[in-house]
């Protein structure tokens, strides 16, 4: 199979979640640890690659969110299970075109995207022993709530929260309008709103500056909003804020639509996601250490 008609299948795959009701960005795995990690490193993977992670662990009932190519497994004195099915992932490097016009155009180096994919196998596929989870206060269920406002206050974002409110962040005015907590079900789904709108924030002119003014329906606002979406999800693994994995039908139908309609807006969609959640997340200066991994 080649890599384009892999990368077919993923987002047929990912629509045909969608299309069953449930959301595919959803971390499975919120219990056990935040954001899929490759076990040697310890470094987080981004973009598509977490999506990818969370689906394989979902299917195979996955419960540690530790990964490894199988020359790593081997590197560290382990072996691969006989018949483990490993999990494909991707990542896009710039290289430089070489050209040979002349001193002006030699100036303005130009590149073109490749693509370099890994199998990666979870540590249950392995026999190396599983890491002791070390406890810090992100992980800490009752201390969930407290740090969470924590980290939001740390971003400076200024935040309007008012009873009747419509969830919105104004790009002009550079607000996130919130509804009070008391208007949600649970505080989770409210920390989840407040996350897609910060994600939102991220975009501005003055920070990102990747927000378009797209009106509601056409595919700049469809493509901002799926950022926004699954910068969130990232988000409230990062903090271990639970999401429900069923959503609102049309919601997700929505989804469905826009990226059967462009498939690859879904991988540049989860490119833009992980830059929005590492943004956010430094400037929150949070007490978890760690890096992103591509590989």
């Amino acid at each position: 199979m080649s890599k384009q008609q892999w990368m077919d299948e993923l987002v047929k795959d990912f629509v045909k979640q969608l299309e069953e009701g449930t959301a595919p960005w959803i971390n499975p795995l919120v219990e056990s640890n935040c954001m899929p990690m490759n076990y040697k490193s310890r470094r987080m993977y981004k973009g598509v690659n977490v999506l990818l992670l969370w689906m394989k662990a979902e299917q195979e009932g996955f419960t540690t969110p530790y990964w490894m190519t199988f020359k790593q497994c081997k590197l560290m004195g382990g072996n691969v299970i006989k018949g483990s099915v490993g999990q494909k992932i991707v990542f896009f490097e710039p290289k430089e075109i070489e050209t040979d016009g002349g001193e002006e155009e030699e100036q303005e180096k130009r590149y073109r995207w490749i693509t370099r994919s890994y199998t990666v196998f979870n540590i249950e596929q392995t026999d190396l022993s599983q890491p002791e989870k070390t406890v810090s206060d992100y992980d800490k269920a009752q201390a969930r709530h407290p740090l969470a406002d924590d980290f939001i206050e740390r971003t400076r974002a200024h935040i309007i929260r008012k009873k009747g409110l419509r969830p919105a962040y104004h790009p002009k005015k550079d607000l996130i309008y919130i509804p009070v907590v008391e208007e949600y079900e649970n505080h989770d789904e409210w920390y989840a709103t407040i996350f897609h709108e910060l994600s939102h924030w991220s975009g501005h002119s003055t920070r990102l500056s990747r927000i378009t003014l797209g009106k509601l329906g056409t595919s700049s606002y469809g493509y901002e909003e799926l950022i926004a979406e699954l910068s969130a999800a990232f988000l409230c693994s990062y903090l271990n804020i639970t999401l429900e994995k069923n959503q609102h039908p049309e919601y997700l139908a929505n989804w469905a639509a826009v990226i059967g309609a462009k498939p690859n807006i879904l991988f540049k969609a989860a490119n833009q996601a992980s830059v929005a959640f590492e943004y956010l997340k430094d400037l929150a200066q949070p007490e978890v250490q760690d890096t992103a991994v591509n590989e």
